[in-house]
């Protein structure tokens, strides 16, 4: 009898997640035709221009002069978006210009001064004169969710818009400072309220800040979590309700969220330790990103600069150490293996060179303008690695003298390394290094 019971309550489970299932579908499906409809009426005597993925709408031959700037824009969306959502398929995206913001206003019904832009899955519609890379990130951003979502099989009507929008400010949070500094939040809402657009906009007409709020929630999720807890939410809330997947990754619920001080920053410890650091105090500087870490351990701005500091400090040690964890936080950034190389050339030159090979495969696809850099550094590391099989040191000269290695330490930390390790060999370029030694810490 148990038994059955069992049975008739498992099948009652499958049966309401069937429902909401094929309820989130055709939610999606009707939302899909009803802006369909609307992108195909605001069109119809538009003309377009295709390259790649985007198929660009506009009415007047001038218009077209802002594709070259969006082009751009779109790059620096793609560097923005891939912490968040990792490599995401290009799916078709259609950008449809306004001569003018008051052309726009007058199809979607809104105040172009408070509504900027408009993206519904695949289009963004968008007034020429809000062309700019805070406004296109923002929404460029939008796309980038959606398309994860699809990618992933997510519902995105399952997304609270509050989470959409702050992840949005999030990304193009650094093409406008002025916006997001000093930020004061007088009262923090009820983040169930602000599900969707409608919520979200009445409570700004009321005088709340719902998209600041949204902004610094998504920031401290990241401080708290790391750049990957975005996806990981959105990934599990394909399985479950969009706040029972944030609890299982923030690990607490929206409510004891609410009750964390979202506007205490990790900005504020990384700005004192910086200052630390101009002013040579390496150690409070050291001791600030460490209660930095304590806090947010999972910045990767706290990390690299800790092991900066201890590089500062000479402690090459925990320098290695703190490189190598900001490698498991910021695995697909190119600077991570960088700075991770730059440690291990005195203890470990292969590691180091194959550090250096990541790094310069990464800059082509994370959107870094660093190949060239990098690779010459790589090929510098490689030289180091032939002259010493020749009893040479002229690469090490080369080297020290370069541009590529940061921070005087690290450089007398190589140069030790080669007077301790090659003591038995001779070479006129040895002596170079002992001078250079010399005036490097002439210069601490």
């Amino acid at each position: 009898m148990k038994f059955k019971k069992m049975i008739y309550m498992l099948l009652l489970v499958v049966l309401i997640l069937f429902t909401i299932s094929k309820y989130n579908f055709i939610i999606d499906k009707l939302a899909g035709v009803v802006q369909n409809i609307r992108f195909k009426t605001i069109t119809k005597n538009m003309k377009t221009k295709k390259l790649n993925n985007i198929m660009y709408y506009y009415l007047n031959k001038s218009d077209e002069n802002y594709i070259s700037n969006i082009e751009e824009y779109i790059k620096e969306g793609e560097v923005k978006t891939a912490p968040l959502f990792g490599k995401v398929s290009m799916y078709p995206f259609n950008i449809i210009m306004f001569t003018t913001s008051d052309a726009f206003g007058k199809v979607f019904n809104v105040n172009p001064k408070e509504s900027q832009a408009v993206t519904n899955f695949n289009s963004l519609y968008i007034p020429c004169d809000n062309i700019n890379s805070y406004v296109f990130v923002h929404e460029y951003t939008h796309y980038k969710m959606n398309s994860f979502c699809k990618e992933k099989g997510i519902p995105i009507t399952k997304i609270p818009v509050w989470f959409q929008e702050g992840v949005a400010e999030y990304t193009s949070s650094t093409l406008f400072l002025a916006k997001f500094e000093n930020i004061k939040i007088q009262k923090i809402q009820n983040f169930r309220k602000l599900d969707d657009s409608k919520q979200m906009m009445e409570a700004e007409s009321n005088g709340e800040q719902s998209y600041m709020q949204s902004y610094v929630a998504v920031r401290k999720i990241i401080e708290l979590k790391g750049q990957d807890s975005i996806q990981k939410i959105l990934i599990n809330t394909k399985f479950m309700s969009f706040y029972d997947a944030f609890k299982k990754v923030v690990g607490l619920s929206i409510e004891d969220f609410q009750k964390v001080p979202l506007t205490d920053s990790v900005d504020n410890l990384l700005k004192l330790a910086i200052k630390y650091g101009q002013d040579k105090n390496y150690v409070k500087q050291r001791d600030t990103y460490i209660q930095a870490i304590k806090k947010y351990p999972k910045n990767s701005y706290a990390w690299s600069g800790l092991g900066n500091s201890y590089t500062s400090l000479g402690d090459f040690k925990n320098a290695i150490k703190a490189l190598k964890t900001l490698i498991s936080i910021d695995k697909d950034e190119s600077y991570s293996y960088f700075y991770y190389s730059q440690s291990l050339i005195a203890s470990d030159l292969d590691k180091a060179i194959s550090m250096a090979e990541k790094s310069v495969q990464l800059t082509k696809t994370d959107g870094s303008n660093e190949t060239g850099f990098i690779t010459n550094y790589l090929e510098l590391l490689k030289k180091v690695k032939n002259d010493i099989s020749s009893d040479k040191f002229q690469a090490y000269v080369t080297l020290i003298k370069s541009d590529y290695i940061y921070g005087n330490m690290t450089k007398i930390n190589i140069i030790n390394n080669v007077l301790v390790k090659y003591s038995d060999k001779s070479d006129k370029q040895k002596e170079q290094l002992i001078k250079l030694k010399s005036d490097l810490e002439k210069q601490k």
